[in-house]
């Protein structure tokens, strides 16, 4: 449930502020109608997963400060939202891409992020020392798989070259290491605060 809720809210804020202030900067809509209908299918199917994870006991009840998870949400929003108007100011003004491309090259990154979030907020520690489940596992890297090829072979979107799209992904991996770090460190201070109080 906490997995769900935080990227969730990460998720749906991220992609509203890409789109509106990537609307601003580009004068387009940086990703097209079809493929944001294409990542809420893809980010749904995880969803629906993520009730087979393997998920730690809590050694007492959880309680449901949402402010403090809209804090963590944040820190995923933020992180990612930046990021990606970085990406697409680079797209815009050092490589000059057609819309097509750059709408191509967004979509991968929003699913490459929000696949990344899903499995960063599964734990309160660094992501890989808990493995999810097969199915989560399973869909999260068929997600990744599926937009690779949609993006190289140009089914559905614009096709770019493969230098773009793995810059997406070595951006979207040292973004990952970066913001789990980040996580990890809320984490830990708000048990430190709770251990005081």
């Amino acid at each position: 449930m906490m997995t769900w809720t935080i990227t969730k809210l990460a998720r749906t804020a991220e992609l509203a502020t890409l789109l509106t202030f990537g609307f601003i900067m580009a004068g387009f809509f940086p990703v097209s109608l079809s493929l944001i209908v294409l990542i809420v299918i893809l980010n749904d199917l995880v969803t629906l997963t993520l009730g087979t994870d393997r998920a730690g006991a809590s050694t007492s009840p959880e309680r449901w400060d949402m402010p403090r998870l809209a804090r963590t949400a944040a820190i995923f929003t933020v992180g990612w939202a930046a990021v990606g108007l970085g990406l697409l100011a680079y797209y815009l003004g050092v490589q000059n891409l057609a819309p097509a491309q750059i709408s191509s090259l967004m979509f991968a990154y929003l699913i490459y992020s929000a696949m990344a979030t899903i499995l960063m907020t599964r734990s309160r520690n660094v992501f890989w020392r808990s493995a999810p489940s097969r199915w989560v596992g399973s869909v999260v890297a068929g997600n990744i798989i599926l937009t690779t090829l949609l993006v190289l072979l140009g089914v559905l979107t614009a096709p770019v070259p493969r230098s773009s799209l793995l810059l997406v992904a070595v951006v979207t991996i040292v973004v990952t290491l970066i913001l789990d770090a980040i996580k990890v460190h809320v984490y830990r201070r708000v048990t430190d605060q709770a251990d005081f109080s």
